[in-house]
């Protein structure tokens, strides 16, 4: 019997690992979102931005701080900030 594979497609974890050190924005639930230097992403989604900026909805800086750990389920999507990459 032909064994047949199946492609699970990719999973998001190992996705944004390919991503480590690189600008990514972090929108949250309650749409506030934050951007920074992704430094490392766990199992949970948990992440940690280092010089990261929170902005409001409408794109206004709010705060501006060193380093970000975000608890993954507070976490809306994961975008790779496309601009800055080589």
């Amino acid at each position: 019997m032909p064994t047949q594979q199946v492609n699970m497609g990719k999973k998001p974890m190992y996705e944004l690992q390919k991503y480590l050190e690189k600008a990514v924005k972090v929108k949250l639930k309650n749409m506030i979102t934050y951007k920074g230097l992704l430094i490392k992403i766990d199992m949970y989604m948990n992440t940690y931005l280092q010089n990261a900026e929170e902005f409001d909805e409408s794109g206004k800086v709010m705060a501006s701080y060193g380093d970000v750990i975000i608890r993954g389920n507070n976490i809306l999507y994961v975008e790779v900030d496309n601009a800055l990459l080589p």
